[in-house]
């Protein structure tokens, strides 16, 4: 009990400094070199994995090795390769550009394995606090991010030289919000009563129209769109029996929608989403970028492009970054390395699910949203954060599929396939 509150309270630890800690609060407000270059390698990584690193090595400590090992295996082996994965792709890092990546894996990628092996240690109910947290922390951040967008002023620090303005909250870049805000929006609300998750899910949608992630945002509302076609269907054809306080409130749901989406293109929120859908130069980066397998050998293919290469994105896709995290990931390591990163990342995220098809599509969702957003390919708690609230959420529901079959069982009627 004593090392399920210890890792409960290391996790809160985590998620408030994660949040709110964003790299340009840290480096321009508190000034710790968190993100600029030189000053000591310490300062490069984030405090969040600081505290997962050392709280779990006490957890180790004190339950051994072996039931560590025990454990983790218990909840399935993927987490296992996950982590050997990204141990090579920090070795080889290491070999080909020293010590200067190790912060970004650590922050990126081996955090997410810290975070579950404490979280593997909670209870039900602490399991259900922490997605509390998530879901007060995303509204915080939201309402930020809507203040910013009213005010048209940035309240937090940002990135200097930017010379658009588009809301950055606490998440350090609206990219990184929108993959944040629209991969968790779905798990967060899990255990909410049907008005209750319409009313924060619609919260949410606005944030995103804020920030003006493009891909984000229309997957989202592509998704709600094939939820209530499908919960139209089961209620026409089906007979499914809906409770009718549930009905009524989704007619009003459907009108507030519509109302609100008139509102939101009145006032300017989403423009950049909705602006006509055309390609425009932000979409045709995202194009562009595979013409940079035209600029590198075999060697680079196998085995990550050197720092220069980076230099010369700019001349070929308009900007200097690869706004697609896979991508990134294998200009940066690899094939060799990559090809084994994403295989163990997806299996460990499809054994997160339990199974589930809710769960699976919301993690086809972040997959694809990914593919579009480069902050897998920088330092963020995205991954970190995402698979923290997918195991919580896999949690609650399996118990809550479970008690429904009990109930089934109990009832004496034929159960439902």
């Amino acid at each position: 009990m004593y090392i399920s509150r210890f890792s409960y309270h290391s996790l809160y630890l985590v998620i408030i400094s994660a949040f709110f800690l964003g790299k340009y609060l840290l480096n321009d407000v508190l000034g710790v070199p968190y993100y600029h270059e030189g000053g000591s390698p310490i300062f490069k990584i984030h405090i969040y994995s600081y505290i997962l690193f050392f709280t779990s090595l006490y957890v180790v400590f004190k339950i051994g090795v072996r039931n560590a090992l025990q454990i983790l295996l218990a909840n399935g082996n993927y987490i296992i390769w996950y982590f050997f994965a990204v141990l090579y792709v920090a070795f080889s890092g290491f070999l080909a550009n020293g010590a200067g990546g190790m912060a970004y894996v650590i922050d990126t990628l081996l955090a997410p394995v810290f975070v579950l092996f404490l979280a593997f240690q909670l209870t039900e109910l602490q399991l259900q606090n922490i997605l509390k947290l998530l879901f007060a922390c995303l509204v915080i951040n939201s309402s930020l991010a809507l203040l910013e967008f009213i005010l048209h002023s940035n309240l937090i620090p940002r990135l200097a030289h930017v010379w658009y303005f588009r809301p950055w909250a606490f998440l350090s870049h609206p990219l990184n919000n929108s993959l944040i805000t629209s991969s968790l929006m779905f798990l967060v609300v899990c255990s909410f009563s049907t008005p209750k998750k319409a009313i924060s899910i619609m919260f949410f949608v606005a944030a995103l129209l804020a920030f003006g992630g493009r891909v984000a945002t229309v997957l989202v509302v592509l998704m709600l769109a094939c939820f209530f076609i499908k919960e139209a269907f089961c209620f026409l054809f089906c007979k499914k029996v809906f409770k009718r306080n549930d009905v009524i409130f989704m007619h009003y749901y459907v009108i507030f929608a519509l109302v609100f989406f008139v509102i939101a293109m009145d006032v300017g929120l989403g423009e950049r989403v909705f602006n006509g859908f055309e390609i425009d130069g932000s979409a045709q980066t995202r194009l562009d970028v595979y013409l940079l397998f035209d600029t590198i050998s075999l060697r680079e293919l196998l085995w990550g492009v050197e720092q220069q290469f980076y230099l010369s994105v700019k001349d070929v896709v308009g900007v200097a970054t690869i706004e697609n995290s896979w991508l990134g990931w294998l200009f940066q390591f690899g094939l060799i390395a990559t090809i084994p990163l994403i295989l163990t990342l997806f299996n460990l995220l499809l054994s997160l699910t339990k199974g589930m098809n809710y769960l699976k599509v919301i993690t086809v969702l972040f997959v694809i949203i990914c593919s579009a957003n480069n902050s897998l390919s920088t330092k963020t708690p995205a991954l970190m954060f995402y698979v923290l609230a997918l195991y919580s959420s896999s949690v609650f529901l399996e118990k809550k599929r479970l008690k429904s079959s009990n109930l089934y069982l109990d009832s004496g009627l034929p159960r439902q396939v």
